[in-house]
């Protein structure tokens, strides 16, 4: 389900099979998702992201430039780092922090859990996802 909820704002749907981590590829080329509606029930994992230029191109696991500093304010490459963002079953999850990253994904897939983590879901599951223009 797809649908334009306001002007330069665009609500859809990802779904994640049972048994499955990885959803369906969703269109976000020319918005930014700005918040991410949970399922009531979700077996507990945090999001993380593939990408690709196209819906029928390769998917490959999205990450930043993050640094951190270790010693004092000297930032130390950490990056890159995989985009990720802490969910909860049946809570809606503002995206506040770090928003920019999620400007001009073109074509993506959202997984359950890490790429070195998979989590396959219990059943059906399905994320709703709003966006706005950027």
């Amino acid at each position: 389900m797809a649908e334009r909820v306001a002007a330069r704002t665009y609500y859809t749907e990802a779904k994640i099979g049972a048994g499955s981590s990885l959803s369906n590829v969703i269109d976000g080329k020319g918005y930014r998702l700005t918040k991410i509606f949970m399922p009531a029930a979700w077996t507990d994992a945090v999001l993380t992201f593939q990408e690709a230029p196209s819906p029928d191109g390769t998917f490959q696991n999205l990450y930043d430039d993050t640094t951190t500093s270790v010693e004092g304010s000297i930032p130390i490459s950490a990056g890159p780092i995989e985009v990720s963002i802490p969910v909860s079953a049946g809570k809606n999850t503002v995206i506040l922090e770090n928003k920019d990253r999620f400007a001009g994904m073109a074509y993506f897939k959202i997984r359950s859990g890490t790429s070195s983590l998979a989590v396959t879901q219990a059943a059906d599951r399905t994320i709703g996802l709003l966006f706005v223009g950027v």
